[in-house]
């Protein structure tokens, strides 16, 4: 009896025990198999994460099996809608410093060097370390950030200001939610309401095709930037429909050879002998007129600064030394390409229009060109309306035929024979050259059709003079153009592309109108337009590059600088209170400096110079008191 109630129990038991590990058997295996079939782990947000970010990665052609692969992959198909995370206390507090931020000022005393440049790296307490933490991840993934304090130096106080970037030199697409919420009242503060009002939502689908055009912009870069790819282009189009230009590494229509094949370097050295003894002695004299100018007292507009410029930079033989540094200049510039390729530390400056003492005054408060200092761009428009023309052109050929290395020239719109007797340079070389304008101004303008049309800083950042137009064209094509160019290159219909690099305009971010995105006319000429943000990160994307910089604008009461185009494109104007316009002048450095993560990027940090009838303004309000101003 006891065997036959033990044996029923036991067996009860193994069966159970046998069902229970059957069971437990077919719960693993769904387990298994589910992983398998989906590739991640059903339910848990971090593997869909994960495996959003590898296909991105993949896409854009980042190393898929690295964290900041991934990360910066993200990043890039999220756009700059993504930059701003709503969610995030950091997020907020840059969004609501950059729309309406507050200048923080520190006083520091000038510079008093003139006779040779100052070093490019930052003073101690102006170091890049505190930068870093003010901006979020995704700025700190780019090649080139741009600082978020500039320095102003003061003329009539001799000293520099420290200031960080106002909302009037930060253009973002964002203000006008920005502006919805402050009409709205403090009630209203929420950052989801943003997400979801109606003024961003107009924006959602521009946004993701820009962000669909960078990705695929990246990786035809990386896909398609050897040689022979031209005819792919073509047929996808990338290239401008007019495009008709030959490439001298690529296949298709020679008309025109690669610059490269125009001169060879060095091969002109011995016709300048007599030109770089005359810049030599010009840039003596240019450097004891710095000085000068850095000592006087009184601040005074370029238009009245009466001083013998010109005898004193040129000797009382100027006519002589001027057609001289022409023709050295035309020489040195044949060695350049018409894409200069240079690396850091380097400044860029913007329009000068013949203001010599704004140009003397920089040198001044932030260092003169020298043979082993920083490089120097000039970016185009030296000439035209300003009192001191034939100082300022002479002066940018002696450096750069004494410093070939290191001074760059880009052609502007305004170093073009049909403008320069238009806009006042021939008349400035009639009444002070006399006999000898005819002659001198033919030289100077042979030399201008030489000039390399944009400058390439560390492979990232673009200089040109008006814009990038309708974008269809790569940095390649453009370095293959042959010069020299006249006034009527330009103007034929199939070379509109490099009509619109002199001409063009941004759209800036926060424009009143409601076309922000695309290409559009321009109210300047019939053949310039001027393209939004979409078009300047696709072509940044599609060249592999992060910045533009440009020129050809001056803006009302201005900084002398813009920063736009989701901080892809800046605008830099060298000239103060031109034409009226009580505006500030500003030039670029450039050097490299190292992330929180020990990633090297490049740096932009801007300088200025107050505009005097602002500054005259506000010195007479503050004598005067409130009631009286």
């Amino acid at each position: 009896k006891t065997t036959r109630e033990v044996a029923p129990v036991a067996t009860g038991e193994t069966s159970g025990a046998a069902q229970s590990q059957q069971k437990s058997r077919k719960e693993k295996s769904k387990k298994d198999v589910a992983p398998a079939v989906t590739g991640e782990t059903i339910g848990t947000a971090q593997g869909r994460q994960t495996s959003a970010k590898e296909v991105a990665a993949a896409v854009a052609g980042e190393t898929t099996g690295t964290a900041q692969g991934r990360q910066k992959s993200t990043k890039d198909v999220a756009g700059s809608v993504a930059a701003d995370t709503t969610g995030s206390a950091q997020g907020r507090q840059k969004f609501t410093n950059e729309i309406a931020g507050e200048g923080i000022e520190t006083v520091e005393t000038a510079s008093t060097e003139s006779a040779d440049s100052l070093p490019l790296q930052l003073p101690r307490q102006l170091s890049h370390g505190n930068d870093l933490e003010e901006h979020p991840d995704d700025e700190a993934d780019r090649a080139v950030r741009i600082h978020a304090e500039f320095d102003e130096y003061d003329p009539l106080r001799k000293r520099t200001t420290v200031r960080s970037h106002q909302g009037d030199v930060l253009r973002s697409r964002r203000k006008r939610q920005f502006k919805q919420m402050m009409n709205e009242g403090p009630g209203e503060w929420d950052f989801s309401h943003i997400t979801s009002s109606r003024t961003l939502s107009e924006y959602e689908k521009e946004d993701a095709i820009t962000n669909w055009a960078v990705l695929v912009g990246k990786a035809l870069w990386c896909y398609m930037k050897g040689a022979g790819q031209i005819g792919q282009r073509q047929k996808l189009g990338l290239v401008s429909a007019a495009f008709n230009i030959g490439f001298g590494r690529c296949s298709g229509s020679t008309s025109v050879t690669c610059s490269m094949d125009v001169v060879k370097p060095g091969g002109n050295r011995s016709r300048g002998k007599g030109a770089l003894r005359r810049a030599t002695a010009v840039v003596s004299q240019l450097k004891e007129l710095v000085s000068r100018v850095g000592k006087e007292e009184d601040d005074v507009l370029d238009c009245e600064w009466e001083v013998d410029a010109l005898s004193f930079l040129f000797s009382a033989d100027y006519m002589d030394s001027l057609m001289i540094l022409a023709g050295g200049a035309s020489w040195s510039l044949r060695d350049d390409q018409t894409v200069v390729q240079i690396s850091q530390p380097c400044r860029v400056f913007g329009d000068i229009h013949g203001q010599l003492r704004d140009l003397l005054m920089f040198f001044h408060a932030f260092g003169l060109p020298s043979k082993t200092g920083p490089s120097f761009v000039f970016n185009g428009d030296f000439v035209d309306r300003g009192a001191h023309q034939l100082e300022v052109i002479g002066v940018l050929f002696a450096l750069k035929i004494a410093f070939p290395k290191r001074i760059f020239l880009v052609r502007g719109n305004h170093e073009d024979t049909l403008m320069n007797r238009k806009y006042g340079f021939y008349e400035t070389c009639v009444e002070k050259l006399g006999s000898f304008a005819e002659k001198a101004f033919s030289n100077f303008e042979k030399a201008f059709e030489w000039l390399p049309l944009a400058c390439l800083i560390d492979g990232k950042i673009l200089t040109v003079h008006g814009g990038i137009g309708d974008g269809k064209w790569t940095i390649d094509e453009l370095a293959c153009v042959k010069r020299p160019l006249n006034s009527e290159v330009f103007l034929e219909t199939n070379n509109r592309w490099l009509y619109n690099i002199l001409w063009s305009d941004p759209i800036p971010d926060d424009d009143g109108g409601t076309d922000l995105f695309g290409v559009h006319t321009s109210p300047r000429t019939a053949s310039a337009v001027n393209f939004g943000w979409n078009i300047t990160k696709t072509f940044c994307a599609m060249n592999g590059i992060d910045v533009i910089v440009r020129s050809h604008q001056c803006l009302e009461e201005g900084r002398g600088f813009e920063v736009m185009h989701d901080q892809h494109l800046v605008r830099v104007f060298s000239a103060r209170d031109y034409e009226g316009h009580r505006n500030d002048a500003s030039m670029i450095s450039i050097c490299k400096d190292r992330t929180s993560l020990n990633r090297v990027q490049l740096v932009l940090r801007m300088h200025g110079l107050r505009s005097l009838v602002r500054l005259e303004q506000e010195v007479s309000q503050v004598s005067l008191g409130p009631d009286e101003a």
